[in-house]
């Protein structure tokens, strides 16, 4: 089978992690040609990580969907989700990237979700919204205010807080870097200082995306203050600090922070140090192998000989991207 292949039937894979990996990766490589099988997963897929399939078609700009996501805009197809959250969310998601390219299809339904206060585009879309740039988003996006986040987000006010959602919370920080108020910086420096380290390292990333190196300093200073590895991924991501996120990797205790410094290394894509990643890659179960894939596809490290591993889904996802990849790879 070939890689394209291969990664084609990931996308029908059972495991709810396999097929959204595959399609978010066929995108980041740019393989256009695997387009139909992406609209076949967003029409066919009983599950609603079929989200990523949306996201990889739209980064691809695969207009040749349009029809699919409007028809997601009035039917998601997600049998298996019984609370319903995620027929809303791969509405929402479909309606979101539909105003992207100024189609207008799902507004009517995204309206309705902001009428309704509903938490699946206050939560899980505000900061894709804000970011569009087209007139066909303004009216959603007016409405995306500092008030609406809070108001979101059942506080009073800045001073008397009464959140306890972290993942609520960082994905407040994630839109507080796109909304055009003062007060956001107020907001941001508030949860650079909140017990979760997740929340904290969100607000750090919104900060720098909002003032860019002029608040390094800021960021150190609270980085230092709470003294966890997790922040110091943070940092290390925000000022491409390779070395610093390498030695995280190797000396954190805990396997998430080790994960996550691989994930940061991907991101900032630092030369791929094959030892290391062949260390992580060498152990029989942790979260770290597929960090360590990911810095490597992300490198486009294909000369990297991986192991051979069986039954192991995900592992061959990342295994045909890489080969897909040096087949596109230029001459």
């Amino acid at each position: 089978m070939s890689a394209r292949l291969g990664l084609h039937a990931a996308l029908k894979h059972a495991d709810p992690i396999v097929a959204p990996t595959a399609a978010r990766l066929l995108a980041e490589i740019e393989d256009r040609e695997s387009i139909p099988a992406l609209i076949d997963f967003v029409l066919h897929s009983r599950s609603y990580a079929k989200t990523a399939g949306l996201n990889a078609l739209r980064s691809l700009d695969a207009q040749d969907a349009i029809p699919a996501f409007e028809q997601l805009c009035a039917d998601p197809y997600v049998p298996d989700d019984f609370y319903w959250y995620g027929h809303k969310g791969v509405r929402a998601s479909a309606a979101v990237h539909l105003l992207s390219w100024g189609n207008t299809a799902g507004e009517r339904f995204l309206q309705e979700l902001l009428d309704n206060k509903d938490r699946v585009i206050l939560r899980d879309f505000t900061a894709t919204i804000l970011q569009i740039k087209n007139q066909a988003a303004e009216g959603i996006q007016k409405q995306l205010s500092f008030e609406a986040l809070w108001d979101e987000a059942q506080t009073v006010s800045l001073q008397d807080t009464a959140y306890t959602d972290a993942s609520q919370l960082c994905s407040l920080c994630e839109a507080m870097a796109f909304v055009d108020d003062e007060r956001a910086d107020q907001c941001l420096r508030y949860y650079m200082d909140y017990y979760s380290r997740y929340v904290r390292g969100e607000a750090y990333k919104s900060l720098y995306r909002r003032h860019g190196d002029a608040v390094v300093a800021e960021i150190t200073d609270s980085v230092n203050r709470h003294n966890t590895d997790f922040d110091r991924v943070v940092l290390g991501l925000i000022s491409k600090d390779g070395d610093a996120l390498k030695q995280i990797a190797e000396s954190a205790q805990q396997a998430f922070d080790r994960t996550a410094a691989l994930h940061a290394l991907a991101e900032i894509e630092a030369p791929c140090d094959e030892t290391l990643a062949l260390s992580f890659i060498n152990k029989s179960v942790g979260d770290e192998i597929y960090g360590a894939l990911e810095w490597i596809v992300q490198t486009q490290s294909y000369d990297i000989a991986l192991p051979e591993r069986s039954n192991d889904a995900l592992y061959d996802v990342y295994v045909n991207v890489l080969a897909l990849k040096k087949e596109l790879a230029p001459c």
